[in-house]
């Protein structure tokens, strides 16, 4: 009985004070709310992380980046040149663990094809880039170990340089086509597969406008 008790002294509280009840309620109401939402956004972010490192290499990537000589090194910064393609041929030859090298050499550059031009930035890569960076080459082929030694003038290019060099033909497949680099000829031998993020996959689906991405320069990333 004195659980019973209890109960209805409980409710007959509650129900005297009607306004401090709702309050009470509300604030326990919000509080909750505030924690989900908090761990959404969180859960959220970490998983358009995730899907970021992962169109970007995964966590098994390792890139060697450049670095201003410590102070206490100073004196010996004209012995070192940095790094070179010599220290990825090192790599790849010594390194027995690592699966796959390749040197990157990034350039801002001008596009053109025919009348149409564009700004944007080019990589200059070995053939490890496309795996390392797991990116697929839907249509064509990868660069090649021969155009390297030959040093071929070819190029593997994404969904969005065929976008802007060729305006309306979104299908079109140009292989074989020529495009200038900064006034040199150069050979589309391939074609990345369309890439979009979870974030534009989720407003394409919703039927919402996508946002406009910077025509040169800005945070996106499209290989």
């Amino acid at each position: 009985m004195n659980l019973w008790n209890s109960l209805g002294t409980g409710l007959r509280e509650i129900f005297s004070h009607k306004f401090r009840s709702f309050l009470t309620m509300l604030g326990v109401i919000l509080g909750v709310a505030s924690l989900l939402t908090t761990f959404a956004l969180i859960e959220g972010m970490a998983r358009s992380s995730r899907e970021m490192l992962t169109q970007m290499g995964g966590t098994e990537r390792v890139s060697v980046i450049s670095q201003d000589v410590p102070p206490s090194q100073i004196m010996l910064a004209d012995t070192s040149p940095g790094r070179t393609v010599a220290d990825a041929v090192a790599i790849k030859e010594r390194a027995k663990l690592v699966s796959a090298v390749t040197p990157i050499y990034d350039q801002s550059v001008l596009l053109q094809c025919g009348s149409v031009d564009y700004r944007t930035q080019i990589r200059g890569v070995w053939p490890d880039h496309i795996p390392i960076n797991r990116h697929t080459v839907e249509y064509g082929r990868n660069l090649s170990q021969l155009d390297l030694d030959e040093a071929q003038r070819v190029c593997v290019i994404g969904t969005k340089i065929v976008d802007e060099l060729w305006p309306g033909r979104p299908d079109y497949k140009p292989l074989g086509e020529i495009i200038l680099v900064n006034q040199r000829p150069f050979r589309v031998v391939g074609i990345l597969e369309h890439y979009e993020s979870d974030e534009i996959k989720r407003l394409r689906a919703d039927g919402r406008p996508l946002p406009k991405a910077p025509r040169f320069g800005g945070r996106s990333y499209n290989p």
